[in-house]
């Protein structure tokens, strides 16, 4: 199943679980899975419909019991609050993995968690393990977390797609004190994984920390230009906006006919030109590789022994038909050689897409394969060196890098 979300009223992660909900989730396995959290606070979960500028939506909520009712406060996830223990990264992980909910669940949740530390951490200038979560890291943001990802599971959602995501201006009242809209951690959870920002002529913040996260822990970075919706739903946020309507639409999207047929390999009819060359100096064929290479599918050297056992290379060129002239003059104009042979040859090619994603401020790219139910992921090798020269590791711990953050980003689970 795949899902669209539409966020140009923001996005936090309330609205993600009411617009899950909306769609049939399972609401009984919702509040197991809260039910298992080790959480001591008292709380009090709200399922119902609301109205947004006459929209009906679905609206969930978390309500924390206070001791003192003036301490109530509104704060960027836009529940009731009071004045929270401090909660760490460390902490965080233990409650999620004190549940008996699936490897899914809890690796996607801490994923999620681990994206917001990051941010966090830059925001405030400490280390990662010295966060010290307020209202990310309160009850209800972790119940926002870990029941978007029951949700998810309990959907069956493979592949996740958003639109781009729209944030107001003006200043927002946090832990911290006023914080600027979009809040850092927004800032740089956008910043960190490649997520374009709108700015609205609209005052208040639309756009959580928890709603960018998730994002940027399921949300596929390409993007959707036309779709058939299948089912709609719609969650509500707890703001009102006299320029826009605070919901969230989730949509799942009819699958193609392309979509759900068995990938095969695609056959294309092409030409190979060979010739040996045992009278060209090095430079000479490195060269012609170099001129080759602009117009051909493929080019390589064999190396071969020749009459009077002269050590010599074969030059094989792999071309559209169209281009045969054009390779064979380049071969002529470019070397010794005064004949070729050429064949035609049958390629059989699989399916395959290049994507790209943000990591460690770096664009990677990955070349994606598809056959029959599986695919196949291969980093580009020029990504593969950028982030070994930055990160300073060997070439072959960030080929498995960027495969992880790829599959991280694409919402597979991976261990």
């Amino acid at each position: 199943m795949k899902i669209y979300f539409e966020a140009y009223s923001g996005i936090a992660g309330d609205m993600v679980i009411g617009s899950l909900l909306d769609l049939g989730a399972s609401k009984e396995k919702l509040i197991h899975a809260i039910n298992s959290l080790d959480i001591q606070e008292k709380y009090e979960l709200v399922f119902d419909r609301v109205k947004k500028n006459g929209i009906a939506a679905y609206n969930f909520d978390v309500i924390l019991e206070t001791k003192e009712h003036e301490h109530n406060h509104k704060c960027s996830h836009g529940h009731h609050h009071h004045e929270h223990s401090h909660t760490n990264l460390e902490k965080v992980y233990q409650i999620i993995d004190s549940t008996d909910l699936s490897d899914y669940v809890k690796q996607n949740a801490k994923n999620i968690f681990h994206i917001i530390a990051v941010a966090e951490s830059k925001a405030h200038g400490v280390d990662i393990n010295e966060v010290h979560f307020h209202e990310v890291g309160a009850v209800d943001s972790i119940i926002d977390i870990v029941g978007t990802c029951v949700l998810l599971e309990d959907l069956g959602v493979s592949e996740i797609y958003s639109s781009q995501i729209y944030e107001g201006t003006g200043f927002v009242k946090c832990a911290h004190g006023n914080m600027p809209v979009p809040v850092p951690a927004v800032i740089n959870i956008a910043s960190e994984h490649g997520i374009k920002i709108n700015i609205i002529d609209e005052i208040g913040e639309h756009i959580t920390p928890t709603g960018a996260a998730i994002l940027a822990n399921f949300a596929n970075k390409k993007q959707i230009t036309s779709y058939t919706p299948k089912k709609i739903g719609l969650g509500a946020g707890n703001k009102n906006f006299s320029k826009t309507t605070n919901i969230l639409r989730a949509i799942i999207l009819q699958e193609e006919e392309n979509d759900s047929t068995i990938k095969t390999a695609k056959s294309v009819d092409l030409q190979m030109i060979e010739t040996n060359i045992d009278d060209c100096c090095s430079e000479i064929l490195g060269y012609l590789m170099e001129k080759l290479q602009d117009i051909c599918l493929d080019a390589f050297y064999t190396p071969i022994y020749m009459k009077k056992n002269r050590p010599a290379y074969k030059l094989s060129v792999l071309c559209n038909k169209n281009d045969v002239a054009k390779v064979e003059g380049i071969i002529f104009r470019q070397t010794t050689t005064i004949g070729v042979r050429k064949y035609d040859v049958q390629r059989d090619m699989l399916q395959r897409e290049i994507e790209s994603f943000v990591y460690n401020g770096l664009e990677l790219f990955v070349k994606v394969a598809f056959f029959e139910n599986e695919s196949y992921i291969y980093p580009e090798y020029e990504s593969a060196k950028l982030l070994s020269e930055k990160l300073d590791l060997p070439i072959k711990k960030t080929y498995d890098i960027i495969i992880n953050e790829y599959l991280k980003k694409a919402g597979l689970f991976i261990n």
